[in-house]
């Protein structure tokens, strides 16, 4: 009787995990045979009734387990269930750390983002109000000066006394850019009539220097007709040119300025003729020596 209840007792001691887990078992297997999804669910007294018959079900289950007899197999079988459910937890577990590490170190992140955002935008509200308090000052001292400028310019307008000697002025400076003008116009008008006349001058001057060239032209051209007329008369008393010479006596004697001594005869010798013959041949010589 005692290994006997021994025994019970051991059976009743692996029995129990079992028990445990065969509830489990019975609960998922229960909860998996909901049935689907229907439009009856929206009924409150079809869902009551449901609810009322599922959870007697249940606790029935629990209550009244189905009874098995407990061999090695079983257990082994179930040591390598719970082999595998700690496995799976813990590699559960492990994914939950690392996404809870990922989970946290993004939260680093976005918390020293944010921060980084905020320092930003504080520093740009620190800006906006240094800004805001430039413009007032700015605006300040724009008011000031334009109030200040405002009295100066009305203070020199007041001084013009409606610009009445400015006016005055300007008219008398217009009055004598006109007569200047007209100045200027008659001047123009004078200097082209000078300028008529002198070109008048300038053609009469070149007609009379056209006539005097002519007659200068003339003369000449008369004055070396006539020297050649000349010589051709001398020449022609001489009978030929081979007895003229460059000798002055010869030239005399062609001309006939120098009467022959040695002619046979008595002379008379007259001293006013011989002057003047020595004046004529001074002439002549002047005269042949141009030529």
């Amino acid at each position: 009787m005692d290994k006997k209840e021994k025994k019970e007792k051991k059976h009743s001691g692996y029995h129990r995990p079992h028990r445990h887990h065969h509830a489990r078992d019975t609960i998922q297997s229960a909860v998996q045979l909901q049935h689907p999804f229907s439009f009856d669910n929206y009924n409150p007294l079809r869902r009551a009734q449901q609810h009322h018959h599922h959870r007697s079900r249940l606790e029935y289950a629990v209550d009244h387990p189905p009874q098995r007899l407990v061999t090695a197999d079983t257990v082994a079988h179930e040591r390598r269930l719970r082999q595998k459910r700690q496995e799976h937890v813990s590699t559960a577990l492990n994914a939950l750390s690392r996404d809870a590490h990922t989970a946290t170190r993004k939260l680093d992140d976005t918390y020293y983002a944010l921060l980084q955002k905020v320092g930003l935008l504080k520093a740009t509200i620190a800006s906006f109000q240094d800004l805001h308090s430039c413009l007032d000052d700015t605006t300040k001292d724009f008011a000031t000066r334009s109030v200040s400028l405002v009295k100066d310019i009305t203070g020199q307008i007041d001084a013009f006394q409606d610009m009445s000697q400015q006016d005055e002025s300007i008219d008398q400076l217009v009055k004598r850019l006109h007569k200047a003008k007209e100045r200027a116009e008659t001047c123009e008008s004078r200097l082209e009539s000078c300028r008529l006349r002198l070109e008048k001058w300038e053609k009469k001057e070149q007609e009379k220097n056209k006539r005097n060239n002519r007659t200068w032209a003339l003369a000449l051209t008369s004055l070396a007709a006539l020297v050649m007329l000349i010589l051709a008369i001398v020449l022609w008393r001489k009978g030929s040119l081979a007895s003229v010479t460059e000798k002055p006596s010869e030239w005399k004697e062609a001309l006939g300025l120098e009467r022959n001594k040695t002619a046979p005869g008595i002379h008379l010798v007259d001293p006013k003729q011989e002057k003047l013959q020595a004046k004529e041949a001074v002439k002549w010589d002047r005269l042949l020596d141009e030529l």
